[in-house]
């Protein structure tokens, strides 16, 4: 089919406004500038020389910050740009602006012209073909900058087409699509001529704190009022922790308990593309500031909100959908420690695994330190579930932590202290290498009994310290997949009306080794669901290397190393007739191959018929799940099914693998029931 339209007749031109934008330098700044630098110098974890070399880097990291899809430079700018790169340590200490401000004002004017550009194209009365085979590619690291103006100009023309395409395989029509595309593209172009003296100076001081590590952030005056409402949790919302991407704002992960994480549809890794009130039309958001977005997505307790959102991990191509959810303040009680009884059997023998699913590390702060007696904590909350379950006769015990991001540090030392009599149970070693030990001091052990740790790769910080607790005082078996790796800790100073988040310690194991980039390894290891690649703090730029330092003096309560080959033998051969484990396998490697594939067809039928063999593709595996369940077939599979199967799934084969270890133990396991 070839699809032609005279898109002037449909959408009014777009003109620029009668005076470009040129951003120039506050002096102001300046102080701000020197300041940033000479805090990070003095207290960061890492040490860096400010010199031709960080200068260059500097130069390298703005860059990519500004233009990180490779659409704005030309091969040309940035040799015009070069004279810029080893005066950039020079201008840092000195809080000199014009390096920054001459960089990003030619990125200014390249964002410009390709807005225009962009609706240039839907007012051109040429014929737009979308049969023909032309191509995309959509990872960056697979080409280069365009040589020059008319390279840049047909990769312009080949994203508008994209973005058009995407439209219309997601069901609108020609018109509605245009209409789209012109109010998504003149938005942008209203949101860059809005940019401040102080968006530039943002840009470049986090070119600047990424050298350090990535959780090094500098924080403008109006980023801080969002950070710090985050992290009093003072207004009403969805519960989640979003970043800008490129264009695209990404859902970085769910606050435990909160509406987005209750409502089940909204995933960490998801783009979010659209936002609308109730009953309001969804408004595009692609290309809009991060706090802009935000402040769409915040509202009253109990209003609702509809996100228009892309799949993370989709592949390339694949159509939005939409998310309702109801806006809430996360309650305390919402992120609390929660407990379920699996009855299995196994072989003949029936078993009562006790569950606790901890979603934080939490503690109410102010309670405690208002000296209630009652304040609720992680440890407080888990102690009481135990003796719930201890009264319900359960054999064995899983702790199940995936999906945990960490919290507060001091929880996850008295969790560890539930199960372990006293000891050490992690090392910090902090700027300046001083290196403190926290350790639990009360010998009461409130459960003995054999016992799993359940992780996956979104486990991170107060999580790995536990979990690597368990591990090397051999109190437990690790059951999932390696640990997210997040072994750093962070600390917020206040610059003026900016602040500077960065990171001051590292996390050590009491074995010595860091959790930092490596995280916790399973013993035994269930099937990956995200590529350690793409999630994890190796993922992340400039993270932070692995180390060891000396390990704290502690002894191994018991050796469970010398029954991992048979546990894990015994969950191989288990899992391979799991039709829940085949389904996951071959689901993993079908997500896998399509994100692999980051070149895409420009031809509306291919994408059309791509999209609904990958959906075929997905209720096709699910139903042969189904089948050897002797469930009834469905017509379609949404993510929450797929989740949940996943989970389950794990849940269920952690319990067996308790079963396995008493077996093998032979009853003689880390203490008494």
């Amino acid at each position: 089919m070839r699809t032609a339209i005279a898109l002037l007749a449909l959408i009014a031109f777009s003109t620029l406004p009668a005076h470009a934008l040129v951003l120039e330098p506050d002096a102001k700044n300046a102080d701000l500038i020197e300041a940033v630098v000479k805090i990070t110098k003095r207290r960061h974890f890492v040490q860096l020389e400010i010199n031709d070399r960080l200068g260059s880097d500097v130069f390298e990291a703005y860059i990519d910050g500004l233009d990180p899809t490779k659409s704005h430079f030309t091969q040309a700018d940035l040799v015009s740009l070069e004279r810029w790169r080893r005066l950039m340590d020079d201008q840092l200490e000195a809080g000199q602006q014009s390096a920054a401000f001459d960089i990003y004002n030619r990125y200014i004017e390249r964002a410009r012209q390709r807005l225009n550009h962009y609706l240039d194209g839907l007012t051109d009365v040429d014929l737009i073909d979308f049969d023909g085979d032309e191509r995309l590619e959509l990872d960056p690291e697979l080409r280069d900058f365009a040589a020059d103006d008319a390279e840049l100009r047909a990769l312009w023309r080949l994203q508008a087409k994209n973005q058009m395409l995407n439209l219309l395989s997601a069901g609108q029509g020609l018109s509605e699509a245009s209409a789209t595309l012109q109010r998504r593209f003149n938005a942008q172009l209203n949101r860059l001529e809005r940019t401040r003296s102080m968006d530039v100076v943002t840009a470049y001081l986090n070119a600047y704190t990424l050298l350090f590590d990535p959780h090094t952030t500098f924080y403008g005056p109006r980023e801080s009022e969002n950070f710090d409402i985050n992290m009093s949790l003072q207004l009403e919302g969805i519960g989640a922790v979003l970043q800008a991407e490129d264009e695209l704002t990404k859902v970085v992960n769910l606050i435990p308990g909160g509406p987005a994480e209750k409502g089940g549809e909204l995933k960490a890794a998801d783009n979010i593309v659209g936002v609308g009130q109730a009953g309001e039309e969804v408004v595009d958001v692609i290309g809009w500031r991060l706090d802009e977005v935000v402040q769409l997505i915040r509202g009253p307790k109990g209003s609702a909100v509809r996100l228009e959102v892309i799949p993370g991990g989709a592949p390339v191509g694949s159509p939005s959908r939409f998310i309702d959810i109801t806006r809430d303040r996360v309650q305390l009680e919402d992120q609390s420690a929660q407990s379920q009884v699996l009855e299995l059997e196994l072989n003949g023998v029936k078993s009562k695994v006790g569950v606790i699913d901890v979603p934080t590390f939490y503690t109410d702060f102010a309670a405690r330190q208002a000296g209630d007696p009652d304040y609720r904590s992680t440890t407080k909350d888990v102690a009481k579930i135990l003796e719930d379950l201890q009264s319900q006769g359960v054999d064995s015990l899983i702790i199940d932590l995936r999906g945990n991001g960490g919290g507060a540090l001091q929880e996850a030392n008295s969790l560890t202290g539930l199960f372990i009599r006293s000891g050490p149970v992690v090392q910090i070693r902090g700027t300046g290498r001083r290196q403190s030990v926290l350790a639990d001091q009360d010998p009461r052990v409130q459960y003995a009994g054999p016992l799993v740790v359940l992780v996956d790769r979104s486990s991170a910080s107060a999580s790995e310290i536990f979990a690597g607790a368990i591990q090397d005082y051999g109190r437990g078996l690790i059951v999932g997949n390696q640990t997210f790796g997040k072994g750093t800790v962070q600390a917020v100073i206040p610059v003026g009306d900016a602040q500077v988040k960065l990171t001051q310690a590292k996390f050590y194991r009491i074995s010595g080794d860091s959790t930092q980039n490596r995280g916790v390894k399973a013993d035994l290891l269930l099937p990956m669901v995200f590529d350690p690649a793409d999630m994890g703090e190796g993922s992340l730029q400039r993270a932070m290397p692995y180390d060891e330092i000396s390990p704290a003096p502690y002894r191994r309560i018991d050796n469970l190393r010398g029954l991992i080959p048979s546990l894990q033998s015994r969950h191989n051969q288990r899992s391979e007739l799991d039709p829940d484990f085949i389904w996951w396998r071959k689901h993993v490697a079908e997500q896998t191959a399509q994100l692999a594939d980051t070149e895409i067809r420009l031809n509306l039928n291919s994408r059309k018929a791509l999209i609904e063999a990958r959906r075929v593709a997905l209720v096709e595996l699910e139903n042969e799940r189904r089948a050897a369940r002797g469930l009834d077939a469905v017509d379609e599979v949404t993510r929450s099914d797929a989740q949940d199967v996943i989970l389950e799934a794990g849940l269920r084969e952690a319990g067996y693998i308790l079963m396995d270890l008493i077996e093998l133990s032979q009853g003689k396991v880390a203490g008494t029931l």
